[in-house]
């Protein structure tokens, strides 16, 4: 029996962001994305210890680091909070604001941007305050709510990123409901195949929604599994790399950093 971590969707988000950085970062940051130096990649950034030991393993699961390259040398840290389904917002909202400051502490040299990625039913997520008797807190971050765009806006949006939203929300809306799960994953195994992806592109997409419909559950139609393993293994026998490189440019060395999740 395989057991489903209650942080799944979290994971699964955050899979998809760094196997399409840049998409990920033009999406929701499209300012930062045109002062990009596009001649490099974005590189995945390990976890220092000191941050595991401060918020802990589940907390880093739910955490995106990016080193952006820019134009003129220097890079943005961009950390990407995914979250709020399984923790209530204030608590949410405390970690973000704990992390972002030990992130500011360890790189002071650094631009660091922090965005919120949020899941959950809450509306006011962007900022968070605290009155320490003394001192008062606060932190307004920028805040992208997942769940509440436009469905029909997002089926039109022809941008990867728009694809892994799109069925992000329509994983949420038929929630544990198999004949809408099927029926949304197999609309997002044909809209993958459209001929505005690259082939990396396509395997982002695919296996986001294998895990955003959770088709490895037992009770998923047998050729609706099928189909997305044929299409995601003839992907993976390409032996293409993630579109993790800013769009236009050329394969950059980087920094060699080894992710850790």
């Amino acid at each position: 029996m395989t057991i489903i971590p209650d942080n799944w969707r979290e994971l699964a988000w955050k899979t998809a962001i760094y196997d399409c950085a840049s998409d990920a970062v033009a999406y929701f940051v499209p300012e930062l994305h045109a002062d990009m130096d596009t001649s490099k990649e974005i590189i995945p950034m390990t976890p220092w210890k000191f941050l595991r030991e401060k918020v802990g393993q589940k907390a880093l699961d739910s955490l995106v680091f990016l080193d952006v390259p820019m134009r003129g040398g220097g890079v943005i840290c961009g950390l990407f909070i995914i979250g709020g389904q399984i923790e209530n917002a204030n608590d949410f909202m405390k970690r973000a604001a704990i992390t972002y400051y030990l992130l500011c502490a360890e790189r002071p040299f650094d631009t660091v941007s922090q965005f919120i990625l949020y899941t959950g039913d809450s509306e006011n997520v962007n900022v968070f305050e605290m009155n320490m008797l003394g001192p008062m807190i606060k932190v307004e971050f920028r805040t992208f709510h997942l769940l509440s765009q436009d469905v029909e806006e997002l089926r039109r949006d022809q941008r990867a990123f728009a694809r892994l939203l799109y069925a992000g929300r329509m994983a949420h809306e038929s929630g544990d409901d198999l004949t809408l799960r099927e029926k949304y994953a197999r609309e997002l195994l044909v809209m993958a195949d459209g001929n505005c992806y690259d082939d990396a592109q396509r395997k982002v997409i695919l296996e986001f929604s294998q895990r955003i419909f959770r088709l490895s559950d037992p009770n998923i139609s047998e050729d609706l599994k099928a189909a997305y393993d044929k299409r995601t293994q003839s992907l993976k026998a390409l032996n293409i790399r993630s579109p993790k490189k800013a769009v236009g440019g050329k394969p950059g060395r980087g920094r060699s950093r080894k992710r850790t999740t």
